[in-house]
């Protein structure tokens, strides 16, 4: 076992509870410390109040005017020539390089580019190590949105025409003992990227894997690989006009179970059952 998992090892087994987003993680991890599953979800307020870019109006960047760092002001530049862009969007931390580089994602974007002028990629965050992939889109057609706050960062997920989610499904040992190596590092994820997509009211494409299984069924769901990613995209961009539609209306649902407020008070019973759980397990060692 690695120092580093050795050492989680020995933490974890000094812990009542184990709370994570991912069942893969709690499989991992199940013969050292009890596991309980709890999703992540986004503050209700951030999401009800959203403007969506309707269809034909022009794709616009966020940035800040940071005369004042104290209180930095929101600017918002349009694109000039974007009015019938379809977007095609992504956002996410700087983890997530493999998992554009081994799905096949980029390929699948290329091509769909080639036969449709209309589509672009908004790529979000100042992650550079994809550059190289990027710079294979055909020219004028990747668009970069730089990091936003927390509290806009809903607002730039609006602006998709259709969210992605690649995941890199190369399979990795757990290393923990468990013999739970059938899955990938990605796979140990959570599901937000789409919980966020459907309280945004986006289309979606997704990987299919392990933490998009419960919620595959707002969006699309595919097998890794140029091909696959293409078809999938192909059918969202042919078939937008409907698939918004239906995105508006499983956003009404979202916004009534997959947000924090929605979920406070399972939060809360769920600590109390971890409490209750830890007591009767002490008691029965006394």
């Amino acid at each position: 076992m690695p120092h580093p998992v050795e050492s989680l090892r020995i933490g974890l087994g000094h812990a009542d509870g184990l709370v994570s987003p991912s069942q893969v993680i709690l499989d991992d991890w199940r013969d050292v410390v009890p596991g309980y599953i709890w999703p992540n979800y986004p503050p209700q307020e951030a999401y009800e109040n959203l403007v969506h870019r309707s269809a034909g109006a022009p794709d616009a960047i966020f940035s800040y005017d940071m005369t004042d760092p104290e209180k930095p002001l929101v600017v918002l530049t349009e694109r000039k020539g974007s009015e019938n862009d379809i977007v095609i969007g992504w956002g996410g931390s700087i983890s997530h390089v493999d998992s554009f580089y081994y799905s096949g994602v980029v390929d699948g974007l290329i091509k769909l580019m080639e036969e449709n002028p209309r589509v672009v990629f908004k790529f979000c965050g100042n992650e550079d190590r994809l550059d190289f992939l990027f710079r294979e889109f055909p020219k004028d057609r990747f668009v970069r949105q730089p990091g936003v706050s927390a509290d806009h960062w809903p607002q730039v997920v609006a602006s998709f025409d259709i969210g992605i989610a690649p995941m890199d499904m190369r399979v990795v040992e757990d290393n923990t003992g468990a013999g739970n190596d059938g899955y990938s590092y990605d796979e140990r994820r959570s599901a937000l990227k789409l919980v966020e997509y459907v309280c945004a009211g986006v289309p979606f494409v997704a990987t299919d894997c392990a933490p998009y299984k419960e919620l595959g069924r707002f969006g699309k769901l595919t097998e890794n690989g140029a091909d696959n990613w293409y078809k999938a995209l192909k059918s969202r961009v042919d078939g937008l006009d409907h698939f918004r539609e239906e995105a508006a209306k499983n956003r009404k649902w979202a916004m009534k179970r997959l947000t924090q407020e929605a979920n406070a008070e399972k939060l809360i019973q769920l600590y109390i059952r971890i409490g209750e759980e830890t007591q009767a397990k002490r008691g029965m060692k006394m």
